[in-house]
């Protein structure tokens, strides 16, 4: 009997790609469709109804798709414990989760095709995206709900948290504390870290703060690169007095630099991150940070995936609620800094 795969051969492409020409599928170019419609004629190919009775029943599994390197994987906490929040969400709803990662990003048309093959009903995706990324899965028939990345389609939902709230929490907390020259450590051309760059200047601008660009760090939101961004506000004449910081992983990082750099937290500097990993709460000092509340957000992200399944809801945007957490590594600016921060202003007026 003529199978599927038999046809790809023929027609040099995969075997997903005729399973969804033959269901004319918009996903598949006018012209390879009628060319696979051709080899199946040609062959008397005729579908097996068991099996697309199998296709188009409900397996109850969701696919979580980790599309970043396995390297990237390793060192990304934050994206661990969603995964632990979104499986938790599914299991209370009947569903079993499949986890998808590779060693490197792969394409996201190939992505596609790789998740068909599990036969799952949804996926749960988190990956960077091009212009043509955004456009195909808008097109995608997998009911997908995509974390961190504004976008939308019939069958494509966004769930991100409110990356612009979350910082202007931060900051506001520090200038509370009387804090005035505020580092940012974490800018960076990624999509979540332009919306925390730009509510750190925002922010800092309406309260008539200029920025130093100086205090500015372009990094990766790992510890390492934290480490690197603490040694080097150390080594500034004038060092800040606080440091927002894009992730937990950069404040760790940040408060071992500085350290090396003779500065304690919070003594000297207060650190705030982004995320309240688990660990945030066992640093030393703990770690005041911004909670992206995940246990609520991956109720929210599965209960949006049912309703694509489903057909209740089609694609939407959906932002989160974020809520600052303190802790021990932020304080009241001591008079001693004060005084530095005031002397440096004096000199900044002195050379205008």
């Amino acid at each position: 009997m003529v199978t599927i795969y038999d046809i790809a051969k023929q027609a040099n492409t995969s075997a997903v790609t005729v399973s969804l020409a033959l269901r004319n599928s918009k996903r598949v170019s006018e012209s390879t469709r009628q060319k696979i419609h051709e080899i199946a004629r040609e062959y008397g190919y005729r579908p097996n109804p068991l099996a697309r009775g199998l296709v188009g029943a409900k397996t109850k599994t969701i696919a979580f798709v980790f599309n970043f390197s396995s390297n990237e994987l390793s060192h990304d906490l934050s994206y661990m414990e969603y995964f632990h929040a979104i499986a938790q969400a599914a299991a209370e709803r009947g569903y079993k989760i499949y986890f998808h990662s590779s060693t490197e990003a792969i394409p996201i048309e190939k992505l596609i095709e790789d998740i068909s093959l599990h036969r799952v009903d949804g996926m749960v995706l988190g990956t960077e995206l091009t212009d043509s990324d955004r456009e195909i899965l808008r097109k995608t028939d997998i009911p997908t709900v995509i974390v961190g990345r504004d976008i939308r389609g019939k069958k494509l939902t966004s769930v991100s948290t409110d990356d612009y709230d979350g910082i202007r929490q931060a900051v506001e907390h520090l200038l509370s504390l009387g804090h005035k020259r505020i580092a940012f450590v974490g800018k960076s051309s990624r999509e979540t870290a332009i919306a925390r760059y730009e509510s750190y200047r925002e922010t800092m601008s309406q309260a008539g703060i200029p920025i130093d660009d100086e205090l500015i760090i372009e990094t990766s939101y790992d510890m390492d690169a934290g480490e690197y961004a603490g040694r080097k506000l150390g080594e500034l004449e004038n060092p800040p007095t606080a440091v927002v910081a894009a992730s937990d992983l950069l404040a760790i990082g940040i408060i071992s630099g500085l350290k090396h750099k003779g500065l304690k937290v919070p003594d000297d500097v207060s650190v705030t991150g982004y995320d309240n990993l688990h660990i945030s709460q066992f640093t030393v000092p703990a770690l005041t940070t911004i909670d992206l509340l995940r246990m609520e957000s991956g109720k929210i992200v599965i209960d949006a995936l049912l309703g694509l399944i489903t057909g209740k809801r089609e694609g939407e945007k959906i932002r989160t609620e974020v809520k600052l957490i303190v802790r021990d590594s932020t304080r009241r600016i001591t008079r001693r800094e004060e005084r530095r921060e005031k002397s440096e202003e004096r000199g900044e007026k002195r050379e205008t």
